[in-house]
């Protein structure tokens, strides 16, 4: 809840974004004209896009927050999954965190990315940073 939160008052920061589409366990936010997906699966935060371009630069930016949402108000403690959807042979499938940066699963984890330090924020940043500030980092 917390995440999507976070995703719909930068989204809301951003020209051209699109009022997000909430339901109880799925969330579809624009950030200009790039489309984001977050999907919970029980404990799972499945994150798909429209736009395999701005995969590496809006996991970075998810990732930011969720750094931020635990330093803020989780004390540390927040532990998540994150899953990465992949398309093989035709086939829609989500990949866990850690295989996907081994595979470096593109688009993902594209280094050849031009943005794929756009969004991404962390150390001081993160923590001890008015929520604002915070947002307009990203």
């Amino acid at each position: 809840q917390r995440l999507v939160c976070l995703c719909v008052a930068h989204s809301a920061n951003q020209k051209g974004s699109q009022r997000p589409k909430l339901d109880q366990s799925n969330c579809k936010v624009w950030f200009g004209s790039d489309e984001v997906g977050l999907q919970q699966d029980g404990d799972q935060i499945l994150v798909s896009v429209a736009d395999a371009k701005t995969a590496s630069r809006y996991y970075g930016m998810l990732k930011s927050m969720l750094f931020k949402i635990n330093s803020d108000t989780m004390k540390s403690g927040l532990e998540w999954n994150l899953f990465f959807e992949a398309n093989v042979n035709g086939t829609r499938s989500w990949i866990n965190h850690d295989d996907a940066k081994k595979q470096e699963l593109s688009p993902w984890f594209d280094k050849s990315a031009d943005d794929l330090k756009k969004g991404d924020v962390e150390g001081s940043l993160v923590k001890n940073t008015d929520l604002n500030v915070f947002l307009d980092s990203l």
